[in-house]
């Protein structure tokens, strides 16, 4: 396999740890002539190895000097970023946390984890399947159960961010879009006799009470959650998904109506009413 490799964008960490494992088999079938019958399925050894080579592969792209240096059995540089780590080669020549936790009771991938820089996919993969193992936890608990086997450089600011850009979770805690406040009706300024208009209160009509400034905005074709008022965020199943499909301007040049396309039609809502969904990827 090459030392750099493309992991692609969609991959789930159990689907391409099994996707390697496939390839090294069929690599090694191809290499030696045996007659040595395998398995349909694949085995948990053969798996943890094709894991192993996907760590390799992603610490040789951002930690190919450190490695380079403990190989020789030299010291990693000053101005490296995981020098405060102690960082260490294990019998895999994969890099490992040294540490101070050697004569702890914890497990040795506990004690010394393996090194993983958080710009790498490889890093992502892993916070988002640990998030949903779980069970969709906030970062702290995510971060920790990482650690127990990998201590990813930058790992907090992953971590936030894979929670952040999970649907099940934005689901659970929607987020409308408030745009500026807009100019007020005619009917609440100019003078009328009095009950023709009611329920108007014209103290302070000239100040923006909230939303002084817009906190977002929506693009066509942005997926969106149609919010209900009659329905709690947790039952979100009956939220209707939808896409935008036509954006309406004020006189003022702000959007604050939009038009979106669901499974039942297009309907017309407010930006209010609207949450719209994270990006998959940053």
């Amino acid at each position: 396999m090459h030392k750099r490799c493309t992991i692609v964008v969609e991959s789930k960490l159990h689907t391409l740890k099994r996707v390697v494992a496939w390839i090294i088999r069929f690599k090694t079938n191809c290499l030696q002539k045996s007659e040595e019958s395998y398995s349909k399925c694949l085995s948990p050894n053969e798996i943890h190895n094709a894991f192993k080579k996907l760590v390799k592969l992603s610490q040789a792209e951002y930690f190919e000097k450190e490695i380079k240096l403990l190989e020789r059995g030299a010291h990693v540089a000053k101005i490296s970023k995981i020098l405060n780590l102690n960082p260490i080669l294990d019998t895999d020549s994969l890099l490992r946390v040294g540490g101070r936790l050697e004569n702890s009771l914890l497990t040795s991938d506990a004690k010394h984890p393996l090194l993983i820089h958080h710009k790498h996919r490889l890093a992502r993969l892993i916070a988002e399947e640990e998030h949903i193992r779980l069970l969709h936890a906030g970062p702290q608990q995510v971060l920790a159960s990482i650690r127990e086997q990998f201590w990813i450089v930058g790992g907090r600011t992953l971590v936030k961010s894979v929670i952040k850009r999970c649907v099940t979770c934005f689901k659970h805690r929607p987020r409308t879009i408030q745009p500026i406040m807009g100019q007020l009706p005619a009917e609440r300024l100019v003078p009328s006799p009095p009950f023709s208009i009611t329920g108007i209160d014209y103290a302070e009509l000239q100040q923006r009470t909230k939303w002084k400034k817009g906190t977002g905005d929506l693009k066509l074709g942005t997926l969106v959650v149609i919010k209900e008022d009659n329905c709690p965020p947790l039952k979100w199943k009956i939220w209707k998904m939808g896409r935008i499909i036509h954006l309406h301007p004020g006189k003022d040049g702000v959007t604050r109506v939009a038009t979106v396309h669901t499974t039942t039609g297009d309907t017309k809502r407010s930006y209010s009413k609207l949450c719209s969904l994270p990006d998959a990827e940053e």
